[in-house]
């Protein structure tokens, strides 16, 4: 039986209310069950073994040493990491954050069409989920070199990631960029990537 899988979202504006619960509702779709958390500062009084997976879909701007510890060890120790859009903005005064994680948000600009490309169709997570286009905040990223990126759009600057995955110690992380607008929840090869993500993600710990 797969552990559950413990889902952190918190937000009024970013993400916006009916953001996280259209993302409730899309992963609740997935042949998971959850324990829906609205802060990451639960995270020391949990045991985290239970868990196959932590999804971040937030935007806070502080955390706590004793939760980025135990995200830490979480991960570190063979746990996944899903985190969506903003997750990536969040406590940017954590470098260790942005080891797990594997980027730091630096900047956006105007919400826009973009085409998010798949790198490889017919790839080993994600499969044929092919390009999309979505409507949303283009993030821009400083991001580590040894990340895999699957998914990308091409900028007048080059290249910027959309979809990646890490390892980190024993653990898998994946980060997808988009996540702003209600139309890109809404996309259904949004949702082939998110459930392809957790799905990786999750394996990691038997």
């Amino acid at each position: 039986m797969k552990r559950p899988v413990m889902v952190i979202t918190a937000g009024i504006i970013h993400p916006t209310v009916l953001n996280i619960k259209l993302c409730l509702r899309i992963l609740n779709q997935f042949p998971y069950t959850y324990a829906v958390f609205n802060s990451i500062e639960g995270l020391p009084c949990l045991n985290l073994h239970e868990y196959s997976a932590v999804v971040l879909y937030l935007h806070r701007k502080v955390i706590s040493r004793n939760a980025l510890d135990a995200l830490d060890r979480h991960v570190h120790g063979g746990g996944g990491l899903l985190a969506i859009h903003s997750a990536s903005a969040s406590f940017k005064s954590c470098p260790r954050y942005f080891e797990i994680l594997g980027g730091r948000f630096t900047t956006h600009g105007p919400i826009s069409s973009y085409r998010v490309i798949q790198n490889t169709p017919g790839d080993e997570i994600f499969g044929n989920v092919g390009s999309f286009i979505i409507y949303d905040e283009l993030y821009i990223h400083e991001w580590d070199a040894n990340n895999r990126v699957w998914f990308h759009t091409e900028t007048e600057s080059g290249i910027e990631p959309v979809v990646w995955t890490r390892t980190y110690g024993k653990g898998r992380v994946c980060y997808l960029a988009p996540g702003h607008t209600l139309s890109t929840m809404k996309n259904t090869n949004m949702h082939l990537c998110l459930q392809r993500g957790l799905n990786w993600v999750s394996e990691g710990r038997g």
